[in-house]
């Protein structure tokens, strides 16, 4: 990500309460808690709080014990996904979907519509652009699947959306 001047959430990893209390305090909350092994949103939640994470941690801890935790800083904003192939040097995009939740839900738990709704020509560009670098850099071969976050101002999604379309 840093060789291609891509943004990515600030993140840590722990297998402690303390190390988790660590990165959250670096980060800043809120943060995004999961278990490292899960594919989908199972055991995946925002915490807002030491008091929220502690109490995600030793559910989890009990759970499987000494399981590596995912901590990532929570962005809110329009989250975007794309599914797209690559063969190695090219990268084919289908096209751009907006999930309709707010950002953080998993993408197995969302619903997502397409083409994207809400997104400018810049923004579509700068996405279409990250995701070919990634690809080419990667190398891969087959199927990706990228999740964004657009995050444009302090206001939320809805705001955007009521302001953009109450115009007309």
């Amino acid at each position: 990500m840093e060789k291609l001047g891509l943004k990515q959430p600030e993140n840590g990893t722990a297998t402690s309460y303390l190390e988790a209390k660590e990165i959250a305090a670096k980060i800043g909350y809120p943060v995004v808690l999961r278990p490292s092994y899960v594919l989908g949103g199972r055991a995946m939640e925002i915490v807002h709080s030491e008091k929220e994470l502690n109490r995600y941690f030793t559910r989890a801890q009990n759970f499987v014990p000494g399981q590596t935790i995912l901590v990532d800083q929570y962005i809110s904003g329009i989250e975007i996904e794309i599914d797209a192939v690559c063969d190695g040097d090219e990268v084919l995009i289908p096209g751009i979907m907006q999930h309709v939740e707010r950002a953080g839900v998993h993408s197995g738990d969302s619903t997502a519509v397409y083409p994207a709704y809400d997104l400018s020509q810049k923004e579509k560009n700068e996405i279409i652009d990250a995701t070919k670098k990634l690809g080419k850099t990667l190398g891969i071969k087959g199927l990706m699947n990228i999740q964004f976050i657009v995050k444009r101002s302090k206001k939320s999604f809805f705001d955007n959306f009521v302001l953009k379309y109450s115009e007309k």
